[in-house]
């Protein structure tokens, strides 16, 4: 039996001594710093506003607030 098998890959930016991922939401682009033993994502207000002006989320998506 065969298995669908799905695989993506994401270009690392080296960034000293870590790195960063692009990512890019509806056309907005952002860098984030890759951690791999963080358990949350936070964002900015004013990457949370972009988000909010292009329909990416709406005010209900927070889960919470900093």
């Amino acid at each position: 039996i065969g298995a669908l098998v799905s695989s993506s890959e994401i270009r690392l930016i080296d960034y000293s001594n870590a790195f960063k991922i692009k990512i890019e939401i509806d056309g907005v682009v952002k860098y984030f710093l890759f951690d791999t033993g963080a358990s949350d994502l936070v964002i900015d207000r004013n990457f949370e506003r972009e988000l909010l002006i292009s329909g990416s989320i709406d005010k209900n998506s927070s889960i919470r607030r900093c």
